[in-house]
Order: C-alpha cells, then structure tokens, then sequence
C-alpha cells in the first residue's frame, strides 16, 4: 500500500468523522497535513485539535481576502521529506499546493486532487481563461481526481482528465452530531428566534453561500453566546 499525504487548508469538525475513518483503514499509511489551525471567517467550523488524528499543522504565512478563503504560503519541507508516494491535494488555488504540485511532478510522485468546484461556481472574471488553463496543466499531470458529485466529475473530465481517473466520492456529514444538536435546540427554535431578533425571517444556508453571509455569521456566534 502507498504511503500517503492528505493536504487541505483546514480541519472542519464535519470532516473528522469521516477522517478518522480513512485514518483507521490506512493505519500508519496516510498522514494529515493542513495550512492553518484557524480562519477567522470559518471559525465556526473548525476542529479544535487534531481529534486523535495523524495530523500535522504547517507553518507558514497567510492573508486574508474577505469574503473569500484566506491564502496560504507554507513550509512543505515536512511533507517533502517523508516519503510519500501519493499526495492528496485538497484544491488547486493555494500557493501551498502549487509548490507540492512543483515537488511532486518533479520527484516523479503521485499527485491526487480533492476537488469539490464545478463548471457553475467556477471564477468568472476577467482572467477566466488563465486560471482555467492553469488547471488544465495541473490536472495534465496529476494521477486522478476525487470528486463529491457528478457536476464536479463533469468539471474534472471537461478539464482534461480522464473519467477513468475520476473517483466519485460523496461528501460525508457527522450525522450523530447534526442530529444531537437538531434534538436540542429544536424544542428552543422559538425562543432563540426571539432572543436573536429573527422572529419572521427565513435562513436559508448554502442557498445564499452561508461561509460568505456576515449575517449567518453574526447569528452563529450569537447562538453560541445562548449555549
């Protein structure tokens, strides 16, 4: 079995579950490796240690570009010298993985990218064309692509790789959590609304890109201050 390296910019709490899982199936064969330990607009999300995990924080830089995910600039040393044969990619827009690209191609490792955007999120600016054919030449020279769900498998294949390359892998919810927290407050759903002044109004989440809505943003921290 391959020794592998899992790289992504943060630890989200719904993804430990899920994690852990691959961690106890590829015992000593697959390590975490992730950009920062907090984004301050994600916060929310965020995993608060590594959760018995193989995980290692990189150091390195950062900066913030509101609303978007911040970047990073990290030291790769520690993934570059542990002797990996695959490198799992967790997006193709941080410098931080541009570099691991570079190390991989030019090391002659496996490189697999974690992709979740498709053609209908995709940027959209002036310099479309550029970025879209920055990931042509990065997916030219990658082993494959994990994807969630069929419109991501369509942007991957429309990209340049091969559908045979193209694992469909739907995203996993920590459903014990989500329903304990449902059994909770849902009994309190009148109350809250009224203590956060939303009496009458409706949330919808990843309809209005709930990571990007100050308002959401503002009503979740406030309902941690009701716990």
């Amino acid at each position: 079995m391959p020794h592998v390296a899992f790289v992504t910019n943060v630890l989200a709490h719904y993804r430990v579950p899920c994690f852990g899982s691959l961690a106890k199936k590829l015992r000593e064969q697959i390590d975490f490796f992730f950009l920062t330990e907090n984004m301050s607009h994600r916060g929310y999300v965020i995993s608060q240690g590594g959760d018995g995990l193989p995980a290692t924080w990189l150091k390195g830089w950062n900066w913030h570009r509101p609303p978007n995910d911040d970047r990073h600039l990290n030291d790769i040393r520690p993934i570059t010298k542990g002797n990996y044969d695959l490198i799992i990619l967790g997006a193709w827009d941080e410098p931080s993985y541009f570099m691991l690209w570079l190390w991989a191609v030019a090391s002659r490792k496996k490189v697999l990218f974690w992709i979740e955007s498709t053609a209908y999120d995709a940027y959209n600016g002036p310099h479309r064309r550029v970025k879209e054919y920055y990931k042509r030449v990065l997916l030219k020279k990658a082993a494959g692509c994990s994807v969630p769900g069929k419109r991501a498998f369509e942007y991957c294949s429309v990209l340049g790789m091969p559908e045979s390359q193209i694992f469909l892998a739907p995203n996993a919810t920590d459903r014990p959590y989500f329903s304990s927290q449902a059994d909770r407050l849902l009994p309190l759903r009148g109350e809250i609304r009224k203590k956060l002044g939303i009496e009458g109004v409706t949330l919808y989440s990843w309809a209005v890109w709930l990571r990007n809505t100050k308002m959401c943003l503002d009503l979740s921290m406030r309902l941690e201050s009701l716990q």
